[in-house]
């Protein structure tokens, strides 16, 4: 615990963007009929809900990277749920595939300007961003020249990002209920 009484949330906000990341990657990747995206939109309002608390937490504990990556990255939570919704109520067209691709685009050049941090972290930090990053990278460019091939490859990106997720979530916790390393995150990728 802090000297401001909060936890880390990390654990939490991993562990929901888990189950989020997973339900979208079995979506994107076409193993579920596209109508079930539906189930998108609970899951994204929970884990938004979730990283915008973690990155709040994280800010008032001074982590000014974590807490500011959570807060943007929650947009993507945000806007992917909102969006289903609206497109399921039929109040935006059902394809935004072309806005998508710009959003994406920006999200995946902020994140590539972490990414040299993340791999001088942990290589569980690093295996995160380094989904992250074929994630919206490809799937910006998916999106924006419509190549559902390469909207495949990067859904795989969320892969990396889901191991990541799980685990840095249980890693966080039971180090910290033990009071000593029980699960290691790795190496630095980069010194």
């Amino acid at each position: 615990m802090n000297n401001n009484g909060f936890a880390s949330a990390a654990p939490a906000e991993n562990m929901v963007l888990a189950f989020f990341l997973m339900v979208l990657f079995v979506i994107l990747a076409g193993y579920a009929e596209p109508a079930t995206a539906m189930v998108l939109i609970p899951l994204g309002f929970s884990a938004s809900i979730v990283q915008t608390i973690t990155g709040i937490i994280q800010l008032k504990n001074n982590d000014v990277l974590g807490g500011n990556i959570n807060l943007a990255f929650s947009v993507f939570t945000w806007y992917a749920c909102i969006a289903f919704l609206l497109k399921a109520l039929q109040i935006i067209p059902a394809d935004t595939a072309f806005v998508d691709g710009w959003l994406y685009l920006m999200m995946g050049l902020v994140l590539l300007g972490f990414t040299p941090i993340s791999f001088k972290a942990n290589f569980a930090a690093a295996l995160f961003i380094a989904g992250a990053d074929i994630f919206f990278m490809g799937t910006s460019y998916a999106s924006l020249l419509g190549s559902s091939v390469v909207g495949f490859y990067a859904a795989w990106g969320l892969i990396l990002c889901v191991i990541s997720c799980l685990w840095q979530g249980v890693g966080i916790t039971l180090n910290n209920i033990y009071g000593r390393e029980v699960i290691g995150f790795g190496s630095a990728i980069m010194k």
